[in-house]
């Protein structure tokens, strides 16, 4: 066992931990015995903060959509004064800087897993928290006549795919990527 490792957080720690099992084996891989072995603490230890597997497999999915959606709150926060392209364009860098940074959250078991995804410009109740921020700025410029509403959506459609296509090369390890990512989501909106 672990010696002292009660000194940090272990809610977080497991939770963590417990994204790297998942989205290196998938959740067949992943067992609260296996993630206890990982973390160097008892499974008794796992059970004082999550009643079940389930129960912490959706608290990684939950801390994942949290802290993208953190971090896009605070670019859309630094890019208030900008048009809706220019804003879309900065949370796009985040997003994706986001994946890159962080290459085990983007395991499809931790995205758009709890809310339906719907690729419009009208708010949906339930919907994903990171989506609504890039709907948002796509719809701002059809609202304000820079954009029709069908070029809008049609944007924004292609926009997200572009976004999860560059991350999806940029995590996996047997893809390289050799382009300036960067200038292409710009291009895009």
């Amino acid at each position: 066992m672990k010696e002292g490792y009660h000194h940090g957080d272990l809610k977080r720690e497991l939770v963590e931990r417990g994204i790297q099992i998942i989205s290196e084996g998938g959740l067949e891989a992943f067992s609260l015995r296996a993630l206890a072995t990982r973390c160097g603490v008892s499974h008794n230890a796992v059970y004082r903060h999550f009643a079940s597997k389930e129960a912490l497999i959706d608290c990684c999915r939950t801390h994942v959509t949290e802290e993208l959606t953190a971090a896009l709150d605070r670019t859309a926060d630094e890019a208030a004064d900008t048009s809706g392209g220019e804003l879309a364009y900065r949370l796009g860098v985040t997003y994706v800087a986001f994946y890159e940074a962080h290459p085990t959250y983007y395991s499809p078991r931790f995205r758009n897993t709890a809310c339906r995804l719907v690729i419009g410009l009208e708010e949906q109740a339930e919907e994903y928290p990171p989506f609504a921020f890039f709907r948002r700025a796509f719809a701002e410029q059809a609202e304000r006549g820079i954009l029709s509403d069908e070029e809008a959506l049609r944007r924004l459609a292609r926009y997200w795919a572009v976004l999860h296509g560059t991350i999806a090369v940029l995590v996996s390890p047997r893809a390289e990527l050799r382009c300036p990512w960067r200038e292409y989501l710009r291009d895009m909106v």
